[in-house]
């Protein structure tokens, strides 16, 4: 299995490609290379390098004009309104375009102004609230003709079902400004009242497709395989931000097959440490006094999944902190649990819990939440000081060792 090697979010590359374009017809860059690699075979060295640079300075033009295009239609669609850039987007699909590039650099330049006014809503918001504490007068934020909130979604919706959802980084977009509002109250009844056309199956079977076409690439570029890594990364966090405080969500996120693509992506990434991360935060959330999930959780195998996933990624405390957190909450005895506490036990054990959890206590043992949970989590599973005795809590970060 191929593992990214950066934890970057990508944005999505347009111009300059070498060997074909969108429609896999072949570039004037690519046939002049062909062309020049032909004639320097025959020995004429000097004419062959010629037509490669040409070759490669033709890429280089497609490259800055492409570019050119995008910041062009970033520049407009930044003028304009949430509702005006909805009516944007839904214009591209009624385009008979010959430049499938330019159609799919306008949907990615019209979800970044999306993205961009949800971001600007939120920090007024956030402003106001300030204010709000220090004045005692909260001022409410500007708000549109229809709520922004619900103009994202519309238009990621749009997007994932009728533009571009075989495309890695279209997806990644529409993904990143569901996550932007999924924590609005409206937008999570709209999934629920109108699951027709706004139902949790769109994304989560937009991330599990474009989990498919990761595992199928036989050699994939690196930028593509950070792209989909991000993308995986993004799906986490809308599922985790719809579950936070919303049982119901919750229930129907795990119900739609949400807990299997978290388990996938930690599978597939299981090196990457930001999808690791954002991926047991997903499942914290989702699983947190909630004993359905809970349950769903140790039938499809997640207590292997979370120790394994903390083997791979030992050096990160944030994902010590979310395994350690999850497994804490599942071996917590809690009357009527639709789950057997023992099972889970049992499963933690033969993935490894005591090396796992042994691990991060000393590498985190400055972190109290690590270190008294690791320590009841020991202490209650039978630990005989394999690798040595508990490690007591420090907060001058070294780790005293007491048996």
């Amino acid at each position: 299995m191929r593992q990214s090697e950066s934890n970057q979010p990508l944005e999505q590359q347009e111009g300059g490609q070498f060997v074909s374009t969108n429609n896999d017809f072949i570039t004037f860059s690519s046939f002049f290379v062909i062309a020049g690699v032909a004639v320097i075979s025959t020995g004429r060295w000097i004419i062959g390098m010629t037509i490669v640079l040409i070759a490669f300075a033709i890429a280089i033009l497609n490259s800055v004009q492409e570019a050119k295009k995008a910041f062009k239609s970033e520049s407009k669609f930044s003028k304009m309104g949430p509702l005006e850039i909805l009516a944007e987007l839904r214009k591209l699909s009624k385009e008979n375009t010959e430049e499938p590039s330019s159609c799919q650099s306008q949907c990615h330049a019209c979800l970044k102004a999306l993205a961009k006014c949800a971001d600007m809503k939120s920090q007024e918001k956030k402003d106001s609230k300030q204010q709000h504490t220090r004045k005692g007068n909260e001022t409410q934020p500007h708000e549109d003709v229809e709520k922004l909130e619900l103009v994202c979604q519309e238009a990621a919706y749009f997007v994932l079902k009728k533009l571009y959802p075989e495309d890695d980084g279209v997806v990644l977009g529409a993904i990143s400004l569901l996550a932007l509002v999924a924590k609005d109250e409206d937008v999570r009844q709209r999934h629920v009242q109108e699951a027709d056309k706004y139902g949790l199956d769109i994304p989560v079977n937009a991330l599990q497709a474009a989990m498919k076409r990761a595992k199928n690439a036989e050699e994939p570029e690196q930028e593509a395989e950070i792209l989909s890594a991000e993308l995986q990364r993004r799906g986490c966090l809308l599922l985790g931000a719809l579950a936070d405080g919303d049982v119901y969500m919750g229930t129907k996120i795990v119900d739609e097959g949400g807990l299997k693509i978290i388990l996938d992506a930690i599978d597939w990434y299981r090196h990457h440490e930001d999808v690791a991360n954002w991926a047991l935060w997903a499942l914290f959330v989702l699983c947190y006094e909630h004993p359905g999930n809970k349950g769903e959780l140790v039938r499809v195998g997640g207590i292997q999944a979370i120790c394994k996933t903390m083997k791979h990624v030992p050096d990160s405390l944030e994902v010590a902190r979310h395994g350690i957190a999850i497994l804490f909450d599942g071996l917590r005895e809690v009357r009527g649990k639709p789950y057997d506490v023992i099972k889970i036990r049992e499963n933690a054990l033969a993935a490894g819990m005591h090396d796992v959890v042994y691990d991060a206590m000393v590498n985190f043992g400055e972190s109290m939440e690590i270190m008294m949970m690791g320590q009841e989590m020991l202490l209650a599973t039978a630990y005989r000081g394999n690798k040595g005795p508990i490690p007591q809590y420090n907060p001058v970060s070294s780790v005293v060792m007491t048996r």
